[in-house]
This record gives C-alpha cells, sequence and structure tokens, in this order.
C-alpha cells in the first residue's frame, strides 16, 4: 500500500511536536512491513525544498511554507501573516507534489491547520485524523471566541472546521476528542474511528543503569498555560514550604509565556527548553514522576512516553489520558487547574512503598504494551484503511 501522511513538521524539525512525532512513528512502522511511505512536509527554512529517502520513507520538504521560524527567517510583520498571505499557494503545492507520486492508495492529514483544502476532490480516500482543532478552547472545554486580533487563527480555525465537516473517513487520538467534534461540529460519531497514538516500546522502556533520583519530578512538552506548567510549580512549591525537597525538570519548547517563568524560576526548577526528543528516555529513566497536569489534552505521546519508560505518570482527568490511565492501578489522576489538589496528589505517591510503587510502574508499561504499541496501533489503523478503500471504491462503483 502507498501511504502519504501530510504534515507541515517533521523530525528534524525545529517546530517538531505531537503530530510530527505521531507521523515518524507510523511512517517508518509501516514502511518496516513493506508498505510505501511518502511524507509531505514543509522545509523549516521555507526558502528551501528538499527530497529525502529514509529506509522506505520518501519525505519531500517542501518550500513556500505557511508559516515562519524568526531565527531562520527573520520576524517581520509579513512573515507573521504567512497562515493566510500563503495559505492557498502552500496548499496547492501540496496537491501538485500528491499528484506527481504514483499509484498512491490513500492519504492521512491532521485536520490541524487544514492542509487538506484541496485534496478532498481528488480520486483518493483522503483520512482526516484529529488531534486538536484550532477551535478547541482548553480551559472551557468549548468552543473558542476569537478578538479582532485574532481574526487570522479565526479564519485557519474556520477552514478546519469546514474540512472536519466534509470529511468521510476521519480518525481521532482519543474518545474525548471525538466526543467534543461531534457536540460543536454536530458530526455522526459513527464515522469517526479512536485509535490511540503509537509508541516503538522496544525502544521507549527504561534505561538500564540509571537510577531514580527521589523527590525528582519531570514535565516534558510545550510550556503553555494552557498545559498547567504553572499549576504544577506552585504545586512543588507547596510541598517544598511542607519540607519536602522537590526538584522539576522542565523540557519543551518555552515561547514567550515559558520564557517568563523561566526567568523567574528558583533553583530547584530548572528548564531545558526544546531538547532532542530521544534525550526524553534518559529523563523519564531517572525521574520519580511524570506529571501532565493539563487543563485538557487529547493524548499527549509524552505521557504514553513516560508510562512505556516506567516514569509513574500523574496526569489531567480532563481529556484522553485518562482513557488509558486507571487511578492507583497504572498512574494517577487528578482535576486539573488546582496546585493544592496536584500538589497532595504528588505527596500521596512519594509516600508510597517502593512495592507499591513497582506495580504502578509494571502496570503502566504492560497498558502500553497492550494497547499503543506501533504493532497494535499499526494493525487497527491498516485495518482502517481496508475499509475506507473498500468504501471509497463501492461507493465510486455507484457513479
Amino acid at each position: 500500500m502507498h501511504i502519504v501522511y501530510v504534515n507541515r513538521e517533521y523530525p528534524p524539525s525545529l517546530r517538531s511536536g505531537g503530530i510530527a512525532s505521531y507521523v515518524y512513528e507510523m511512517a517508518h512502522a509501516l514502511s518496516s512491513q513493506g508498505h510505501r511511505i511518502t511524507v509531505i512536509c514543509a522545509s523549516d527554512d521555507t526558502r528551501n525544498c528538499s527530497v529525502q529517502t529514509e529506509g522506505n520513507v520518501r519525505v519531500f520538504r517542501l518550500s513556500g511554507g505557511d508559516f515562519c521560524i524568526p531565527q531562520l527567517e527573520g520576524s517581520g510583520l509579513f512573515n507573521k501573516l504567512r497562515g493566510i498571505t500563503r495559505f492557498y499557494s502552500y496548499r496547492r503545492a501540496i496537491r501538485e507534489t500528491i499528484l506527481s507520486l504514483d499509484h498512491v492508495d490513500i492519504i492521512e492529514v491532521p485536520e490541524y491547520g487544514a492542509e487538506a483544502y484541496f485534496l478532498m476532490d481528488l480520486k483518493i480516500p483522503v483520512v482526516i485524523r484529529l488531534h486538536t482543532p484550532t477551535s478547541l478552547d482548553r480551559g472551557s472545554f468549548e468552543k473558542r471566541r476569537y478578538n479582532i486580533k485574532q481574526l487570522p487563527e479565526a479564519w485557519i480555525a474556520l477552514q478546519e472546521e469546514k474540512l472536519i465537516k466534509k470529511a468521510s473517513y476521519i480518525t481521532s487520538c482519543s474518545q474525548s476528542l471525538i466526543d467534543w467534534c461531534t457536540n460543536f461540529f454536530e458530526l455522526n460519531s459513527n464515522i469517526i474511528r479512536r485509535i490511540f497514538n503509537p509508541i516503538r516500546t522496544e525502544v521507549w522502556k527504561p534505561t538500564s543503569g540509571t537510577m531514580r533520583h527521589p523527590f525528582s519530578i519531570l514535565y516534558a512538552g510545550t510550556v503553555a498555560r494552557e498545559k498547567g506548567v504553572e499549576d504544577l510549580i506552585q504545586a512543588c512549591n507547596i510541598l517544598r514550604s511542607h519540607g519536602i525537597p522537590i526538584r522539576l525538570t522542565i523540557a519543551g519548547k518555552l515561547g514567550q509565556y515559558g520564557k517568563s517563568l523561566k526567568e523567574n524560576a528558583a533553583e530547584w526548577c530548572h528548564f531545558l527548553g526544546s531538547i532532542p526528543r530521544m534525550d526524553l528516555l534518559q529523563l523519564y529513566s531517572s525521574h520519580e514522576i511524570g506529571v501532565f497536569p493539563a487543563w485538557w489534552d487529547n493524548l499527549p505521546l509524552v505521557c504514553i512516553e513516560a508510562m512505556a519508560s516506567e516514569c509513574i505518570t500523574l496526569a489531567s482527568s480532563n481529556g484522553g489520558m485518562s482513557e488509558i490511565i486507571i487511578d492507583g492501578e497504572n498512574g494517577f489522576l487528578i482535576s486539573p487547574r488546582n496546585p493544592h489538589i496536584l500538589a497532595d496528589k504528588i505527596q500521596q505517591i512519594l509516600h508510597m512503598d517502593e512495592k507499591g510503587k513497582r506495580h504502578v510502574r509494571i502496570r503502566a508499561r504492560h497498558t502500553i504494551e497492550k494497547h499503543l504499541s506501533t504493532k497494535v496501533v499499526c494493525e487497527e489503523t491498516l485495518e482502517f484503511y481496508e475499509c475506507v478503500l473498500k468504501n471509497y471504491k463501492y461507493e465510486n462503483s455507484l457513479g
């Protein structure tokens, strides 16, 4: 099967995030099974383009992307408006690249960024993968309201919504996200298949010989208010005021908000900034607890990675993480946006005996191996693709 993944960010990239990691995992897992994989993404420096081959994965990095990385191309006003000024031209380039390929069976593209804008009328089935629409407000779990200064973002959100409503084939990384889209986009949930994000369990596992530092807390992911990072810092500060010598490590893209937190951080709080994804392996293995207290999140790979690496995982009960974590069994859940509740839960975990901690770690690893390994997720994805192809051929045979 020839599968095309479209996504503006793909490793190695300064923009790499959860969607990029998902595409990378799927592309290489499916290519190892003999499938032909093409990835179409944007070059970080959008003045350049390239074509690379990674085993059975061919990667097109297109020029003319609709974003700008300031350290590469500057940060002028025109560059900041690329989401609008280059919206059509970049998506036409995606379409033209796909049309230049031979024997494409299926295309998968995220809803985020509306990159399927010129793809829905191709004679190839298109699967929309839900990660998190721009219009989803993580704080209220409602549909965002935009002010006049946010019109470009509001316009992108509208294009995403139109494509989602138009799609015939949709997958989602969590049931929570399916429920939101069903409610706010008035979709039929029966057309959406939940398929978890995958992880290579043969890679993501405890690092041998690494000691877990007592009272060590790890947060990994984008440093943003709605990710609960400030709540976590406050919770750790509460614990330290009670004489518990917490050490907090924060790994991930900072942005202006993150830089502000870093400038005011105490000596026990270490900001690492963006680091290569594989460097997280050592961090998961050396920290006692991985905490992901987002106000809402889909099913972030950092949570899956931590569980696979047997780092005790404490996550928000709002969103997809609660779909794989059973509180007290293979991890722990907390209601977000309350530093005192978060501090109490961290203290509860720290006071567990080693036998109890070991039980949680082993059960977490087992959960990921059983439900979220690349082997399991690829089987589910290929089964879905086969159904899509069968339905697509049948629908087209009817004229």
